[in-house]
């Protein structure tokens, strides 16, 4: 297909033009195509070093061939995570990535070691009495501990910042970390217990890195990076700032320019330290000029005017077929998918929430229906939760009322803080696991149901989350549940409701064919 007007300009400029340059591209605009484009056209000069980084390693693997189809051979393809680690194992050549948990597990020891002598010197305790009571509160905080310690990384803190209080809790406040301790008071222990681990994560690193450190080693250290003629990004609206700053140390000084392409309406992965605001910061630290993708070319003209209530510069291709968007209650779907079981790996149910997924996918299972639920990391958060509590194998009764009073105890924390989404996880991922515990007679049993339950990539039709889908296309794509969950009314800070209109926005721009709402009943 030859390329539009706009994706025209975006080449020319490459070609001719000065500086950086930002593209904002719809969803379905042919961003990747355009960018392969680009690095054919300024690969004609031998002379370039190229770098593209890719938001992900599977992305990174589709362009490697693409780049392999046209003969373009100068490009080095990859991660920042790859680019980062790169330059960090060269510098430093006996450097291990972790395994598991294994650093975590390290720092983990030796913060109950320096607890343990705080108690001690405090109370003049017997040491192994100290390491108990250490053990036992290091326990309690860990797991926002550790989350603390990934925001600092991607926040890019450095180390003569580790002491400022005001970052760390400005991470309690934005992430809505409170709720997460069971004792709301131990948040000081944990902050601190954060200051610790930050240090010794940096003092391990030369020998032990984790997957942050990929990054924020080299970022903070001053490592020596290759630096590029051209280096483009993709994705860049999920930007975080230590990626910003890897960005920056990978464009030549004096004459590199860098492309940078993404859509802050489709930025929904600010829960995970993507900075909300990482397009504006973008165009103010690069000075970019600002180049348009507005056309669409997977969504047909009838999703186009679905998604044009909430992106309105989103337009279709003149050739685009018509398409159609239609309504149905949850009761009707149900009984088409029992009655016909016809729904195919071009089909994609899309959902807001985890816990009416997995309902859902049991019907189909039941009814003869191949799918699958995409993303086992979700699988594997909630087998965490099987061995949160010293249970019998056997009684999942007793291990659901321990969840359910946990969950009742973190809600009750959260709405105190007056953070409503996060009671509307808590309550999904209780839910979920009351649907995966239906006819189970032991833990191992709710066990081997999350592995057979959560798998990626399987050829059947795919329910996902809606922040799974991104990135994917489907030919017929159905929206459960967005009446209520959509967006999630618990969202109450600024940056959570944009996110949550960017994710309505990126659900029906899944859809290449047709688009299906699908309503459920009022709870």
């Amino acid at each position: 297909m030859p390329r539009s007007i706009q994706q025209s300009a975006v080449v020319n400029w490459a070609e001719t033009g000065t500086g950086h340059a930002f593209v904002t591209a719809v969803a379905g605009a042919g961003k990747t195509t355009t960018l392969i484009d680009v690095m054919e056209a300024v690969g004609r000069n031998p002379r370039n070093s190229i770098a593209y980084a890719a938001f992900n390693k599977a992305i990174a693997e589709e362009v490697k061939g693409k780049l392999e189809k046209r003969g373009i051979k100068q490009v080095k393809v990859g991660t920042f995570h790859s680019f980062g680690w790169s330059a960090w194992r060269k510098a430093h050549p006996k450097c291990q990535l972790s395994k598991g948990n294994q650093k975590s597990d390290l720092i983990k020891a030796d913060l109950i070691a320096k607890a343990a002598r705080r108690h001690q010197a405090d109370a003049n305790a017997d040491y192994a009495v100290a390491v108990a009571q250490a053990e036992h509160l290091i326990k309690q905080i860990f797991g926002v501990v550790l989350k603390l310690v990934g925001y600092a990384k991607a926040d890019a803190l450095r180390p003569e910042h580790i002491q400022d209080d005001s970052r760390w809790y400005g991470y309690v406040e934005h992430y809505g970390l409170a709720e997460d301790l069971e004792d709301a008071s131990l948040m000081g222990r944990a902050v601190n217990a954060a200051k610790a681990a930050l240090s010794i994560s940096i003092r391990m690193a030369d020998e032990l890195a984790d997957f942050d450190d990929m990054l924020y080693m080299p970022v903070i250290a001053g490592t020596p990076m290759w630096t590029n003629d051209w280096l483009l990004v993709d994705e860049a609206q999920d930007t975080n700032p230590v990626r910003l700053e890897l960005a920056r140390k990978m464009v030549s000084p004096r004459f590199g320019r860098a492309i940078f392409v993404g859509d802050p309406n489709q930025a929904i992965y600010g829960f995970s330290g993507a900075d909300s605001a990482a397009v504006d910061k973008i165009r103010t630290s690069f000075r970019t000029v600002d180049l348009p993708l507005t056309v669409t070319y997977r969504c047909p003209k009838a999703i186009v005017a679905e998604a044009q209530k909430y992106v309105s510069h989103i337009v279709a291709a003149d050739e685009a077929p018509e398409g159609a968007v239609f309504r149905m209650p949850e009761d009707t779907f149900v009984t088409r998918i029992k009655k016909f079981k016809d729904l195919t790996p071009a089909d994609a149910i899309l959902c807001r929430k985890t816990a009416p997924l997995l309902k859902l996918a049991f019907v189909m299972i039941r009814a003869g229906q191949p799918c699958h639920v995409e993303g086992r990391d979700i699988g594997q958060s909630l087998k965490k939760l099987l061995t949160k509590w010293k249970i019998d194998q056997g009684d999942v009764d007793a291990f659901l009322e321990k969840l359910e009073a946990w969950t009742m105890a973190q809600a009750a924390k959260a709405q105190a803080k007056g953070d409503d989404v996060e009671v509307e996880n808590l309550y999904d991922r209780l839910e979920a696991m009351r649907v995966l515990a239906e006819g189970c007679h032991s833990l191992d049993c709710i066990a081997q149901r999350i592995d057979a339950t959560f798998q990626d990539g399987t050829p059947t039709t795919t329910l996902a989350t809606v922040h799974r889908s991104k990135g994917r296309e489907w030919e017929n794509v159905f929206i459960l549940g967005a009446n209520l969950w959509m967006p999630m009314q618990a969202a109450r800070k600024e940056w959570e409701l944009v996110q949550e209109n960017n994710l309505i926005y990126v659900a029906i721009t899944r859809a290449q064919g047709t688009l299906t709402w699908v309503d459920v009943p009022a709870e």
